[in-house]
């Protein structure tokens, strides 16, 4: 158990959410989705608060890993790092098109403007809405009335607002 007091972990998880992102570094699951982000050390010592020892993980992620055998730090190839660093980007401009279009927007353009947004390949894109469309994901696909695929969040979906200019 981290003997980290709330002064130690509020000046510390700032400067750890700017380097890395406010998500689990562990599952990539978002600060919103998981609610509570908790400072990890990498090297398993809760006196060694070097800003390179720590990271952001969920509860469930954080309590998943045994203090015996920590997270590996091996090298990631480009793609993988470049894919670690788009993807929370992509779900943060997914979920704000989505509030600005009634809680859907065509498939297509979640997909290619996405990827233009982000700046990743549409391929790329494609994989992140397979996860984030998944059973347990917070949105679904949908077809509308003429045929048009729509991405929703879950639980706002209507058929009133579909196919309509």
């Amino acid at each position: 158990m981290s003997r980290m007091n709330k002064t130690m972990r509020d000046k510390l998880y700032k400067p750890v959410a700017e380097r890395d992102g406010e998500y689990c570094a562990g599952c990539t699951r978002l600060k919103d989705e998981v609610g509570i982000l908790e400072i990890h050390h990498l090297d398993g010592d809760d006196d060694n608060n070097e800003l390179e020892n720590l990271k952001l993980l969920c509860h469930g992620c954080n309590h998943r890993i045994p203090k015996a055998s920590q997270v590996s730090q091996r090298e990631h190839t480009p793609e993988h790092k470049k894919n670690i660093e788009k993807e929370p980007l992509y779900e943060r401009w997914l979920y704000g098109e989505l509030m600005i279009h009634n809680w859907h927007i065509p498939l297509d353009d979640a997909i290619n403007d996405g990827a233009y947004v982000v700046g990743i390949s549409v391929e790329t894109v494609k994989r992140y809405l397979r996860k984030l469309t998944a059973k347990s994901a917070p949105y679904t696909v949908k077809a509308g009335r003429y045929g048009t695929r729509y991405v929703w969040l879950k639980g706002k979906e209507s058929s009133d607002d579909l196919d309509f200019p």
